[in-house]
């Protein structure tokens, strides 16, 4: 007898599937990390990188790359709203064409912090709003005001991942269940 995946059940795989993909994409710590590894990339005569975050008293590194990673969780006071930290351990090893670059980038690397970050603290308040409740992970038809408002969010930061996570829905359903298949012989003639 083969076991049947009730549509609930599946909309909360597909719910959790969205908010972790969310995350991924949101994830304030996963960006910075991104920012940081990716500047390491860029700039050939860096040996590490770090981003810091600023709060009433001082800047707390925050995530890095390169040989400084040590340094995280270091405060500094300084009086900005966050640091890219771009070190090298031989002096004077930046070219006014490294510094240009950097500069053109810190608006850029600020701003998708600073949105990453909101954008993580309105998901969440988005996704507790509505909490699943016993009586809403066990209807049948409806999708769960979470799962609407992941798609929702999801379709707005990424929208090919609402389809790609609905196709592996899909086939994880399939790989659970192999007799939804049915065996079709066709010949291949060369002609």
């Amino acid at each position: 007898m083969r076991a049947k995946v009730l549509p609930a059940a599946r909309d909360l795989a597909s719910s959790m599937d969205l908010t972790a993909a969310m995350g991924q994409t949101i994830d304030p710590m996963l960006l910075m990390q991104r920012v940081t590894d990716r500047t390491l990339d860029l700039i050939a005569v860096a040996d590490g990188v770090m981003v810091g975050l600023a709060d009433d008293e001082g800047v707390t590194y925050v995530c890095g790359a390169g040989h400084r990673i040590s340094h995280l969780g270091t405060r500094a006071d300084l009086d900005s709203l966050g640091v890219l930290a771009v070190n090298a351990k031989r002096a004077r090893a930046f070219t006014d064409a490294d510094v240009a670059l950097l500069t053109r980038l810190a608006e850029f690397v600020s701003a998708v912090i600073g949105s990453a970050c909101d954008l993580d603290r309105v998901h969440k308040h988005l996704l507790d709003v509505a909490p699943l409740t016993e009586a809403s992970s066990t209807a049948i038809d409806a999708p769960t005001s979470n799962d609407a408002a992941s798609r929702y969010v999801m379709s707005v930061l990424s929208p090919d991942t609402v389809a790609r996570i609905d196709c592996g829905q899909r086939l994880r359903g399939i790989l659970r269940d192999p007799q939804v298949l049915s065996m079709v012989f066709q010949p291949i003639i060369d002609v």
